[in-house]
Order: C-alpha cells, then sequence, then structure tokens
C-alpha cells in the first residue's frame, strides 16, 4: 500500500506542478472495479506424476484501478494506480492468496520541432501470470518489477524524424528459486512518412543483461545485445493495417560462477522480427501478431529466444452482446546455449486459449463468461507436458468519473 500513496503523491505533484505555468489544460478522472470468481483444475500446471500433485481451486479476484490525466496543448501527463488482492481458497497453506499492484506515470511535453517524454512503473503480480513469457513455472512466487524510461523525438522535415529512446528496468522475485536481472535497452530511429499511409523507420538497437546469483543459483549472466531493424507501418484503408519489423541481432554473453571463479562465454546471432495485421469494423475486429524477439530470463540462464503468435477476435452478436476469441502460442529456447550449465535445455512451448462471450447490462456495466484453456511442454525436463482448465464470470464497473476544463 506504501506505493500506492508513493505513486499518488508523485502524480500529484507533477499534475499541479504543470498546473503553475500551464493554464489551458482537460483534467479527468475515472476508474474500474474488476472482479472474478472461477474455477482452475490445475492451477500450478502440474503433470500427474508431479510428487506434489495436481491441485485444483475456487478463484476469486478484485482489482480497482483509478485513472488520472492532464491534457493540454503541449503538455500531457497521465496515470494508473491499481491495487488489488486475489484467493485461492482450496490451495494448501494459502500460498495464492497475494496482492496486485500496478502502478505507472507518463508524460510528454511538445514543442514546435521537439517532443520530450518519460514514463515509468511500478508492478507486483504473481509470478504465474508472465510465466509462459519468463520462467515457465506457474508457482505462488511473487514478481516485482520497475522500469524507467526517457524519450526524444525531434522533427528534422515534413516527412522525417529522429527518435531516441532507452529504459532500464529491474525484475525481482519472492524466492530464490529464480534469478533477479536487469535489463538496459537504448534504441536510435530514423523515420519517413513516405506517404499518408506509410511510414518506414531504420532503427538501431542496444539491449544489455545481467541476471545475479541467489543462495541457490551462483551463477553471474551478463549479455550485450546489438540489433538493426527496419520497420514499416502501412494503413491500407480505414479497417486494414499493418505493422512490420525485420532485423537481426548480435549477442555477446558470459557466465561466471562465483564458487569456482570460472567464466564460459558465448556469441550467437539470430532473427529479429515481428508483424501485425489489424482489422477494424463496425461488427467484427481482428488482431494477428507473429515475431521472435529476445526476452530476459527468470529462470536461471541467458537471454531467451523467444517466438510468439497471437489471435484476437471480437465479434458484436447484438448491440449488446460480443463474442471474443484469445489465442496464443510461444516457443521459447536460450539465446545463447552455450553459456552456463543452467538450464541449457529448458526449451518449451506454451497454448493458450480463451473464448469470452461478453453482455454490457449498461453502459458502466459488463459480464463476461469465459474458458480458459493453458498447455506447456518442458519435455526436454522430468516436467513433460501440463494442461489445466479454467472457467470464470467477470464483473467490470467502469466508473465514467469526471472531467473539467482549467
Amino acid at each position: 500500500m506504501k506505493y500506492f500513496r508513493f505513486f499518488l503523491y508523485l502524480i500529484l505533484y507533477f499534475m499541479l506542478g504543470a498546473n503553475s505555468f500551464l493554464q489551458a489544460a482537460q483534467w479527468k478522472i475515472d476508474g474500474k472495479l474488476d472482479q472474478y470468481v472461477g474455477y482452475d483444475d490445475n492451477v500450478f500446471l502440474r503433470t500427474d506424476s508431479d510428487p506434489n500433485g495436481v491441485e485444483g481451486s475456487l478463484i476469486y479476484l478484485i482489482t480497482p484501478t483509478l485513472f488520472l490525466s492532464r491534457l493540454s496543448q503541449n503538455w500531457d501527463i497521465q496515470a494508473d494506480l491499481s491495487y488489488g488482492y486475489q484467493w485461492y481458497f482450496d490451495v494448501a497453506n494459502g500460498d495464492l492468496d497475494q496482492d496486485r499492484q500496478n502502478y505507472n506515470l507518463s508524460t510528454e511535453y511538445r514543442t514546435e520541432r521537439q517532443t520530450y517524454g518519460i514514463k515509468g512503473g511500478y508492478k507486483k503480480l504473481p509470478n504465474r501470470y508472465s510465466a509462459a513469457e519468463d520462467t515457465g513455472i506457474f508457482d505462488a512466487t511473487t514478481k516485482t518489477t520497475w522500469h524507467i524510461g526517457p524519450s526524444w523525438a525531434y522533427k528534422l522535415s515534413e516527412k522525417d524524424s529522429l527518435n531516441l529512446s532507452a529504459d532500464y528496468s529491474e525484475n525481482t522475485y519472492s524466492t530464490d528459486i529464480f534469478r533477479p536481472n536487469t535489463n538496459i535497452t537504448a534504441k536510435v530511429s530514423w523515420a519517413r512518412n513516405w506517404t499518408e499511409r506509410l511510414l518506414v523507420s531504420v532503427d538501431a538497437l542496444y539491449y544489455y543483461y545481467d541476471s545475479d546469483t541467489t543462495q541457490s543459483l551462483q551463477n553471474v549472466f551478463t549479455s550485450n545485445n546489438y540489433g538493426v531493424t527496419l520497420t514499416g507501418d502501412y494503413k491500407l484503408s480505414e479497417q486494414w493495417g499493418f505493422l512490420g519489423h525485420l532485423g537481426a541481432y548480435l549477442s555477446d554473453a558470459d557466465a561466471t560462477n562465483t564458487i569456482t571463479n570460472t567464466k564460459t562465454t558465448d556469441t550467437s546471432v539470430g532473427p529479429l522480427a515481428d508483424l501485425q495485421v489489424k482489422y477494424t469494423g463496425e461488427i467484427f475486429t481482428a488482431a494477428l501478431d507473429a515475431g521472435v524477439a529476445l526476452k530476459p530470463n527468470g529462470n536461471g540462464g541467458g537471454l531467451r529466444q523467444q517466438v510468439t503468435t497471437g489471435l484476437i477476435v471480437d465479434y458484436k452478436i447484438t448491440e449488446r452482446l460480443t463474442a471474443g476469441m484469445n489465442l496464443r502460442y510461444y516457443q521459447t529456447e536460450l539465446a545463447t546455449s552455450n553459456v552456463g550449465p543452467i538450464n541449457i535445455n529448458d526449451d518449451r512451448q506454451n497454448i493458450d486459449v480463451t473464448p469470452t462471450l461478453t453482455y454490457a447490462l449498461t453502459r458502466d456495466w459488463l459480464v463476461s463468461a469465459s474458458y480458459r484453456y493453458r498447455w506447456q511442454d518442458r519435455t526436454n525436463l522430468v516436467n513433460g507436458t501440463a494442461d489445466s482448465n479454467l472457467v470464470y464470470l467477470t464483473v467490470q464497473y467502469n466508473w465514467q468519473g469526471f472531467s473539467f476544463a482549467r
């Protein structure tokens, strides 16, 4: 709760400070309240042969979120604050009864040719919610992440711009079976609007990764990664849009055992790619994405290379009733497999499928019924293949809040 107060004070400081010399602004405060109740037949995504056994549980989760914004001609400030709690009633010792915190603050200042921005955030969430992207282990560990990132854009001409951005983040875990890590990224890009519909940019990337020791993991991993990508953003029509990135990376990595003081090194190259296709219609919307990228690894090794494919579909059956489908596939492997002895063969595949029916009771109240299927294959380890089925009901209240100009 102390982080909630800290972020609230910080937001008020920024907003009231901005008001002292930017008088014409639009203020808005609104929020939402999410609740869901459901049953998961395998909350830890364990195999049938796991000695700890498969555990199912009734789940209840409540998450209020507050949104604040101050928008003006030159300076925008936006924030969101969320503090919730989850209960897993049938899990032994209440291990999964945890709070959920997520706070974000961003600001952007614009002149005729330049745009300055900075954004930061703090979140403390159960590790299981990002396990498919990170550790592959759906246990009771809590993952804490904080980040801060500045950005700067300069308009060279009517069609050309230069963009610089950076981000610093740290991930820590509540148990020492996972490895805390630090991530630093920097990006320089030149962008050109070739037509009203086509934007193309050339990007140079740098990514530094460092994972520290824990009581049970004695290797220190570091990695310097360099990449170049070509980005294209094309709006075919009012309904169709395409966004793509294509490039490659070079990774120099090493692992040092803090007990024996021995070091192993590795250099590797790989692709960086991403394609997003979006269709937006009056009653049907769809978004398809596929890509490959470098990802942090909290599971005791160097950087991971992750291939992802996803599809999100929404169909408006009636004015109040909407059907949706969210599908996602992950294929994860170590990007530098010759560095370090830990979890070298921890390659895995994950599938996540969630169909949903949503009914709008009023403008402010939504009720959704969902089914979620999760599947994970870790056949290179003893864990093997496991799946789970979750059925849940969600009730969302959208508070319209209030807005005023000053």
